[in-house]
């Protein structure tokens, strides 16, 4: 079947490209001798650098966007863990009140005005939870059970977390209300850490850890095994919902090391898109998967930390039809 048949016209022959290209339009450059269409392209763009380089760090990773992010705490050596807070309007990175005490490991969720920080460790694994509004910070009821490297999702008056990192092995799931948590369906995963969630407390997604692809969904009292990572691995940044995700990054032995690899969910499997440029791992990321960042995080040896920030973006692109 040709294209007149299916689309009701022939293709049209021109000598240059038209600008712009409608999504979807086909054509025959006759300059080039080729044919051309246009299709959403996904691409990372460099972003402005934090004021400060650190790794394993919190994210509003539910509810964040490319344009008013929150990234909150980390580790940073010789600093150790930070309190350090800084907000992204799209060009440039602000140092914000800190945190009220220094935590590496922590997980966020929320919009850039109202993030919930949830446990951490400071020394040993915390149950320690803080609320932004946009200005300063709050303390929030705790969790039961000390975490750190846990998957988040939700918003600050609706909240999830399940998992989290050793000594602790919480296959719990606990619900945040606004004021306090209540148990939620146990999760069984057998993970431990390095793991990272969004969507929202009744549609989660919870995805990584430790060295597995592991991917599960939760719809407010059950955890189901959904489609795993291609490449198994932890430490790295989850954001979108839970049948639209983006996974960035990450580190674990299947690699081996860290990464740069990234892939979409689409609510039945995974599929690896364009690889952001800036190698690292425990970055904080947020949006979704058509307009997203992802933050700073650890970085190989000799950097070890690092402060770049990129940008995804999905936009239409022309491409070139080429013989197989």
């Amino acid at each position: 079947m040709d294209y007149k048949t299916i689309k009701g016209r022939r293709i049209t022959a021109i000598a240059s490209d038209p600008t712009p290209a409608s999504l979807g339009q086909v054509w025959f450059n006759t300059a080039g001798n080729v044919l051309k269409y246009t299709a959403v392209v996904g691409a990372w763009a460099a972003g402005g650098s934090s004021n400060t380089q650190r790794g394993d760090l919190g994210g509003n990773n539910s509810g964040g966007t490319q344009t008013a992010y929150l990234i909150f705490g980390g580790y940073y050596n010789p600093v150790g863990n930070t309190n350090y807070v800084e907000s992204y309007n799209g060009t440039a990175w602000t140092a914000e009140p800190t945190l009220p005490s220094p935590l590496t490991g922590c997980r966020g969720c929320g919009v850039s005005t109202a993030v919930l920080s949830v446990d951490g460790n400071n020394i040993s694994n915390k149950t320690t939870c803080s609320s932004w509004n946009g200005s300063s910070w709050s303390s929030e009821g705790a969790t039961s059970q000390t975490r750190r490297g846990s998957s988040v999702a939700g918003i600050l008056t609706a909240g999830l977390v399940t998992l989290g990192g050793a000594p602790s092995t919480p296959q719990n799931t606990e619900e945040y209300d606004g004021s306090s948590w209540t148990a939620g369906g146990p999760n069984g995963s057998g993970l431990t850490g390095s793991t990272a969630g969004t969507g929202t407390q009744t549609a989660a997604l919870s995805t990584g850890g430790d060295t597995s692809g592991l991917t599960q969904k939760y719809d407010g009292s059950t955890w189901t095994e959904v489609g795993d990572l291609n490449i198994g691995r932890g430490s790295g940044a989850c954001f979108g919902t839970q049948t639209a995700a983006m996974y960035a990054g990450g580190s674990g032995p299947l690699i081996p090391g860290t990464t740069t690899n990234c892939e979409e969910y689409d609510g039945t499997s995974w599929t690896e898109t364009t690889n952001y440029s800036t190698t690292m791992y425990s970055p904080a990321g947020g949006g979704s998967t058509t307009v997203g960042i992802r933050g700073p995080g650890y970085a190989p040896a000799p950097a070890y930390f690092t402060t770049a920030t990129e940008e995804w973006t999905v936009a239409p692109a022309t491409k070139t039809v080429t013989s197989s």
